[in-house]
């Protein structure tokens, strides 16, 4: 089982930039740290030069995963690394 400071280490690749970040990068920005699996960093720093999001209709890519919750609802996510 991952804890709650292990889980701040997991960490997702963009598929359109390559740029690898965890949950953690997002926290130390105070950004919201669920976005770190479905937006590059780049959407929220300054000359990064990605904004990719999952969320766009550009997100529908074959770098991208659909996680199923115990509900049944589909969500897409970067890749893990």
């Amino acid at each position: 089982m991952v804890t709650g400071d292990e889980s701040r280490k997991a960490t997702f690749e963009c598929p359109q930039c390559g740029h690898v970040q965890s949950i953690e990068d997002f926290i130390n920005l105070n950004l919201d740290a669920t976005r770190a699996y479905k937006d590059c960093l780049g959407r929220y720093v300054t000359n990064f030069g990605c904004e990719f999001t999952v969320d766009s209709e550009a997100g529908l890519t074959d770098s991208v995963r659909i996680v199923v919750d115990r509900n049944g609802n589909e969500f897409k996510v970067f890749n893990f690394i």
